[in-house]
């Protein structure tokens, strides 16, 4: 996004969202989903101004370091839930970052991709609801 204005107009344009959303797994959005997620683009354009504010201020190998880190510290227990259909976060990743968690469940999805809870939520409940009725006892 280094070339004037082409960060402003891309992130002012709430096709963007469309795209997003259904690249992010094997599976069509419905148009409903869709205009919620795009409806702040159409409204205001406070939305593609903030979204270009944080790609522009992203530091992300200091982030991911951050993150990292403290996972390694984190004692809760913790239930990390992952789409074996994410095109951009593989499953090996999400198993690696997951076994740095001292005190971790790890549940594949299948045929869920990177927006689990928009495409099928029944998968995402039925690996929540058993970890937290464990938790609860």
């Amino acid at each position: 996004m280094a070339i004037p204005l082409v960060g402003d107009m891309m992130t002012q344009d709430p096709l963007l969202v469309d795209r997003l959303l259904e690249g992010g797994g094997p599976y069509q959005v419905d148009d409903a989903d869709l205009d919620v997620y795009r409806r702040p683009f159409l409204t205001s354009s406070g939305a593609g101004r903030a979204l270009l504010a944080v790609l522009q201020n992203l530091r992300l190998e200091q982030t991911v370091q951050e993150i990292t880190d403290g996972l390694a510290r984190w004692e809760k227990p913790t239930l990390v839930a992952w789409g074996t259909s994410d095109p951009w976060l593989p499953v090996a990743a999400a198993k690696a970052a997951a076994q740095t968690i001292a005190n971790c469940e790890f549940v594949e999805m299948d045929e869920t991709g990177h927006y689990a809870q928009e495409d099928w939520p029944e998968k995402v409940s039925e690996a929540l609801i058993p970890f937290l009725r464990r938790m609860a006892t």
